[in-house]
């Protein structure tokens, strides 16, 4: 089972590459979730990655993120986590990724209207994952 899960991300960047297959962000998104998020959270995002048993803590299902938050997304969390602030969450086995990031940055609107500069690539991520809620 372990060596399909490359078949699938190779796939799903096929299909994020395909013309109208929603846009920079969308495409940018789902290319980033398959390079540094899927080994451990699986393609599907259920956290059942090929990574995800050899951890002493099991990955998040990130399609549950708006279920456990009342039925919104959690935008501004996950961006934090993907930044990966030292010891505020899985108990330091979720990579900082802000290093290794592009450092592009962009603005994002809140749900209470106030603007944040946030690094692209990581608005682009919590996008991503944000389609896949359940």
């Amino acid at each position: 089972m372990a060596r399909i899960y490359p078949i699938l991300s190779a796939l799903l960047l096929a299909a994020c590459q395909l013309p109208g297959a929603g846009g920079d962000s969308a495409r940018s998104g789902a290319m980033l979730y398959a390079r540094h998020c899927a080994q451990c959270h699986g393609t599907g995002l259920r956290g059942d990655g090929p990574l995800a048993s050899e951890l002493p803590v099991r990955p998040t299902d990130l399609t549950r993120l708006s279920a456990g938050n009342g039925g919104v997304f959690p935008t501004e969390d996950v961006i934090t986590v993907i930044h990966g602030y030292p010891g505020r969450h899985q108990l330091g086995l979720m990579p900082e990724f802000v290093r290794d990031l592009p450092p592009e940055q962009t603005v994002w609107t809140s749900p209470d209207g106030t603007s944040h500069e946030v690094p692209a690539a990581m608005l682009a991520l919590a996008r991503h994952i944000a389609l896949w809620q359940r």
